[in-house]
């Protein structure tokens, strides 16, 4: 090889980077049906689960543990916004409501919906949704990075022992940290 031949760039394999993890939540077969369809034709995502009532998508939530649910609002034994209140605004993962009920949209966003479909939508609209559900989730592994990152600086260079500085307080904090820090 001479000095003006360079070795192909290898690609990043996105492959290697986990699938988000979704539950579809509707009363209705179609629903559910028309979510999957178009859920299916985005990379890097799987289906883990479907739940047709509320009772169902508690249960799916606890047990599947899913990054994103799209989650009907009016369904029977228990309304998308009860599988909220059951499961805790703050347990519950990324939502999107999906329903045919407008007149839902301000308490789903009371209880942290990250956005609302009104059925029927069309695939632009929830192109849209999901695209923000996806740099939702994205800025979320940063964050856990982020916090990954300070614990392996703490306990290499700190030793585990000492109490890692608040950030803004760059007395006694390393280079490193500095930098980790700054990255938020």
């Amino acid at each position: 090889m001479t000095g003006a031949e360079l070795p192909e760039p290898v690609p990043l394999p996105l492959s290697g980077l986990p699938p988000i993890r979704i539950l579809i939540v509707d009363d209705e077969a179609l629903g559910r049906l028309r979510v999957n369809d178009l859920v299916r034709g985005e990379a890097g995502v799987a289906v883990v689960g479907e739940a047709a009532d509320g009772d169902a998508a508690v249960r799916a939530i606890r047990e599947l543990k899913p990054d994103l649910v799209f989650l009907d609002v009016q369904m029977p034994k228990k309304s998308g916004l009860d599988v909220v209140k059951e499961i805790g605004a703050d347990k519950m993962p990324m939502t999107i409501f999906v329903t045919a009920y407008d007149r839902y949209a301000l308490e789903a966003f009371d209880v942290a919906a990250l956005d609302y479909l009104v059925k029927p939508f069309d695939d632009e609209r929830f192109e849209q949704a999901f695209r923000r559900a996806r740099r939702s989730l994205a800025l979320e592994g940063v964050d856990r990075a982020r916090a990954q990152l300070l614990a392996m600086l703490r306990e290499s260079e700190m030793g585990p022992q000492k109490p890692m500085p608040k950030p803004g307080n760059a007395q006694g904090t390393t280079h490193l940290e500095r930098i980790a820090v700054e990255m938020h």
